[in-house]
């Protein structure tokens, strides 16, 4: 997958099997008409916050965030299966 940070603007396009584009599904962007430019979804970010780099794993993607009032804060989303979102899973 590939990731674009323009005017604080987050797009991301590709394989999406594990939710690494951040779009909330599994659908793969870019691979058909009508995929990219305008049709183009951005990633919704919580009120607040500001994007100043990316990172793309394999099947991941990590952004350190600035909150209002904080800094030095990391987001993640996409795969799991080795802990590299740093979400705990506890197996049952």
């Amino acid at each position: 997958h590939a990731l674009m940070l323009l005017m604080l603007l987050l797009q991301c396009w590709g394989e999406n099997n594990y939710g690494e584009l951040g779009l909330g599904d599994t659908f793969y962007r870019g691979i058909a008409p009508n995929q990219m430019g305008d049709f183009l979804p951005a990633v919704e970010l919580p009120a607040g916050w500001t994007l100043h780099a990316l990172s793309a794993g394999y099947y991941h993607t990590c952004a350190p965030v600035e909150q209002v009032d904080t800094v030095g804060n990391v987001v993640c989303w996409g795969a799991n299966d080795k802990g590299q979102v740093s979400v705990v899973c506890n197996p049952i």
